[in-house]
């Protein structure tokens, strides 16, 4: 049976998506654009590594979306681990996100989303 289609793709370091693929990490953190406030759980979506051929995309369903003013909001609510495995410091956390072009800014304009997702099949 062929994997559902998904509504949106989204890209990550290649690091995320083995995390992600394995269940080490279960959340994505983003900005509260509008495609990320839409998302509803049930919803399907495509995660591949940024750079990558369509070829690493895997299938993840949407289990929830959360929406939070802050990055520090955002992971003081879930666990740092659940985003990003391997930080275990609240401070480092808050730096990789606003390290990502656009989302320091992002982050006070627009607030920041957690979506928690699960991998379909494999």
């Amino acid at each position: 049976m062929p994997p559902p289609s998904a509504s949106l793709t989204l890209k990550v370091q290649a690091t995320y998506l083995t995390a992600l693929r394995d269940g080490h990490k279960t959340h994505e953190g983003r900005l509260a654009r509008p495609q990320y406030l839409a998302l509803q759980p049930g919803n399907y979506l495509s995660i591949r590594s940024a750079g990558a051929q369509d070829t690493d995309a895997r299938t993840f369903q949407v289990r929830s979306v959360t929406f939070y003013k802050t990055f520090r909001d955002m992971l003081a609510a879930h666990g740092i681990a659940v985003f990003l495995p391997g930080v275990v410091d609240i401070e480092e956390a808050v730096e990789v996100y606003r390290g990502f072009p656009g989302y320091a800014e992002g982050e006070v304009e627009m607030g920041v989303v957690a979506v928690e997702v699960a991998l379909v099949g494999e």
